[in-house]
């Protein structure tokens, strides 16, 4: 009787040959100028590999591949190639009893050649062991060594001091060098269960030794640049008290070079009393670093009242105290809201309101406060659903800059793109070091999702914005967020539609169309945009599959007006991305074809890439 077709073989001999070409074109346009850039690469890859077991497969299996690469790329200046060659061996002992060896290295040395360059020759090293014990009743642990080496020589150059040599200029001389880097770890992991009190348990740590070594020789040893220990341990526990009532905690140890951390999070989830939920947490944080030492608690908490289904109530408290070198920075949360549903005749009505009030200390003084409230409408019809939403929203933001924080640590604003604004005497110039603000929002959205005729799936939509935010310092802090867009506005009158049509082409495939427009005011500016797409997934043959799409967006100059950039003018934009995608398998050889071109256009500038790519590989 032959084999099962699954069933492992002694020896087995396999193989890759792949070969890929790219070529990648980039091209832009400025008034009296125009520059081109082409890269042509051609890729060869060669593994052989051998796997199989010795006498039985439950005591010894092994994996071997001796793998080749030649890359070779060139452009209109230059042309460089690289060489590589992979060993990659492993082994398992006893797999499948309760204690098992595994063993494996990989090693690559590789070169990297080009026109008036000198080579770069790059070896790699990673090894090692593991050793597990698996046996019921019993926890399970892994041992585990790894050693990863990476050398690198090539040639390099100084200049000598001039004190050195008298005869002149201080002449430049250049020499073979050689940087190396090594990281040895230690692992254990520890996966278990105490029955007895309903606890599960995981552990896991490790001991790294790294070491950078530098030579300016390589004839001789390096010398020590730099080297440390780093230390890593993790603990989590998950506990079932009694019933629903489950407890967690995490721990976790740092201690790698100049940083030190160490974590702790409780978390309490206790079953519902009655229609009341709940659940409570702590946190405890100490880290330090080289430039700044932070000690933190947490409290929060959870808690949900459900008067029925659709009517239900929520809160939620967080309030952290925290010191950073020192200074007290304490902050705070807190979110509550209220969300009632029912179905009014043939209508599924939902509304909500939320509350959110935040303080944060750290490097400011931040004080947010927000008030939703929204509506919703929805009802099945017989093409599909159609829906509709208010939202109403009110927020407020005072905030003071702490300036002397931001001058000693030179930190970016990340509200802003403006750079260089560290200094606390030009902070105060600019009126930024205390800022208040306020906006509201009204968003009012319908829309339909349908499906027919035949096969044909589609949606449509509508949706108004209106905003109003309080007049500010022009540049930062105006921060009105748009549909996941940060805009420094203070009038907003944005509308948009948006659509979509699909069809299923039987099972081989899908068509679609996407769009968007909007058009509308921004600060009393006239702004429009769109994006429309088109693409299918079709299954041509039985082996041979085919995607394309084609996409454009346009935005009108006065888009940008408002914008985190800070300019007050642009010019249009315009941007174009074409795709296409060919597999084609044919037994055991595949083909891949792909085409990409992606185009802007803001006159009188224009920038366009272009990329080419086929791959054949053949696996035995």
């Amino acid at each position: 009787m032959a084999a099962a077709a699954y069933s492992p073989r002694k020896y087995h001999v396999k193989g890759l040959i792949e070969l890929t070409y790219q070529n990648y074109t980039e091209q832009s346009t400025t008034p009296g100028r125009t520059s081109k850039t082409e890269w042509n690469t051609f890729e060869q890859r060669y593994r052989l590999g051998l796997e199989g077991f010795i006498y039985n497969p439950k005591l010894f299996i092994y994996s071997a591949n001796v793998s080749y690469y030649l890359g070779k790329t060139q452009n209109s200046g230059d042309a460089w190639r690289n060489k590589a060659v992979n060993y990659d061996l492993s082994a398992s002992f006893l797999q499948s009893r309760p204690v098992s060896v595994d063993i494996f290295a990989l090693k690559v040395n590789s070169t990297i050649e080009g026109i008036a360059k000198e080579p770069y020759d790059i070896a790699s090293l990673y090894y090692g062991a593991r050793l597990r014990f698996t046996k019921k009743k019993y926890p399970s642990v892994r041992l585990e060594y790894t050693h990863w080496g990476y050398t690198i020589e090539r040639t390099s150059g100084e200049r000598i001091p001039y004190e050195e040599f008298y005869g002149g200029e201080s002449p430049f001389i250049t020499f073979r060098e050689r940087r190396k880097i090594e990281i040895d770890r230690y692992n254990i992991f520890i996966n278990g269960a105490l029955k007895s009190i309903g606890t599960t348990y995981n552990l896991s740590g490790n001991i790294s030794v790294y070491s950078n070594n530098l030579s300016k020789d390589i004839s001789v040893d390096s010398n020590p640049v730099t080297g440390y220990t780093g230390k890593y341990f993790f603990m989590n526990t998950y506990t079932i008290l009694k019933k629903d009532n489950i407890f967690s905690t995490s721990f976790r140890y740092n201690d790698i070079d100049s940083t030190k951390l160490l974590s702790l999070i409780t978390r309490l989830n206790l079953s519902p009393i009655g229609r009341f939920h709940h659940n409570y947490a702590y946190e405890y944080l100490a880290s330090e670093t080289y430039k700044e030492k932070i000690d933190a608690q947490t409290f929060s908490t959870n808690l949900l009242y459900r008067f029925s289904k659709k009517i239900y109530a929520n809160l939620h408290l967080r309030y952290t105290l925290s010191k950073r070198d020192g200074t007290t920075e304490d902050s705070y949360e807190i979110n509550t809201g209220l969300n009632y549903g029912r179905l009014i005749k043939q209508f599924d009505f939902s509304s909500g309101y939320q509350f959110s009030l935040h303080k944060d200390t750290r490097r400011a003084e931040l004080k947010y406060m927000s008030h939703k409230l929204s509506f919703g409408l929805t009802r099945r019809v017989k093409v599909g659903k159609i829906y509709s939403e208010y939202v109403f929203t009110y927020r407020t933001i005072d905030y003071t800059l702490n300036a002397q924080a931001l001058e000693q640590e030179s930190l970016p604003l990340q509200e802003t793109d403006i750079d260089n604004l560290l200094n606390a005497q030009a902070l105060e110039q600019e009126g930024l070091i205390s800022q208040k603000t306020n906006d509201t929002e009204h968003r009012f959205k319908v829309g339909i999702n349908g499906k027919g005729p035949g096969r044909t799936y589609w949606t449509g939509e509508a949706e108004v914005r209106i905003l109003d935010a309080s007049e500010l310092h022009d540049g930062a802090w105006r921060t009105v967020w748009i549909g996941g867009e940060q805009q420094f506005a203070q009038k907003i009158r944005h509308y948009t539609f948006r659509g979509d049509i699909g069809y299923n082409i039987t099972r081989k495939g899908t068509a679609y169309f996407k769009m968007s427009y909007t058009t509308g005011k921004t600060n009393s500016l006239d702004v429009n945009s769109y994006i429309y797409e088109i693409g299918f997934r079709y299954k041509i043959l039985r082996d041979l599959n085919a995607t394309a799409s084609w996409m454009e967006k346009w935005w009108s100059r006065q888009w940008w007006i408002g914008k985190t950039y800070l300019q007050k003018e642009r010019n249009d934009i315009k941007i174009r991305e074409y795709k296409l995608e060919l597999n084609y398998r044919l037994r055991r050889v595949t083909l891949t074809f792909r085409y990409h071109v992606y185009k802007t256009e803001m006159e009188p500038n224009s920038y366009e890439n272009r990329r080419f790519y086929l791959q054949m590989s053949r696996s035995f």
